[in-house]
């Protein structure tokens, strides 16, 4: 049995089930401003951590390249010390085996004859 209602009563039913859906469907609109701020939030804490963990990976990269390219300087500086010991060695022998003075041997020449203009001009002044 449908029980009839009355005008007022069905349009006072009405306004309630519509002020009802309104409330409710502000609400779901309040929860999905609050879920977007709360994702935001949280999102942008989320980047600040990433920024962060990206800097320090950064740092801990550049400091291994720093290592390794001191490390391979060194071993360049060792090479090229030992590639031109090798070089003046080859250079001496070959000029010796030539018969052409070295530098060391000129300047180990020039003091010899220092030494001996010394005793010359001790001698011509005995005299």
């Amino acid at each position: 049995m449908k029980k009839n209602l009355r005008k007022d009563e069905f349009f006072e039913k009405t306004q309630e089930v519509s002020r009802k859906a309104l409330e409710a469907g502000r609400e779901v609109w309040l929860a999905g401003l609050g879920t977007v701020l709360t994702v935001g939030d949280e999102g942008r804490k989320m980047f600040d951590v990433l920024v962060k963990e990206g800097e320090s990976l950064q740092s801990r990269q550049k400091a291994n390249v720093t290592k390794s390219v001191e490390k391979l300087s060194n071993r360049v500086k060792a090479v090229g010390g030992q590639v031109q010991t090798g070089v003046q060695d080859a250079m001496a022998a070959t000029l010796h085996r030539m018969d052409i003075p070295t530098h060391g041997d000129i300047q180990t020449l020039l003091s010899r004859v220092e030494q001996l203009s010394a005793k010359v001009r001790t001698l011509n002044a005995t005299r």
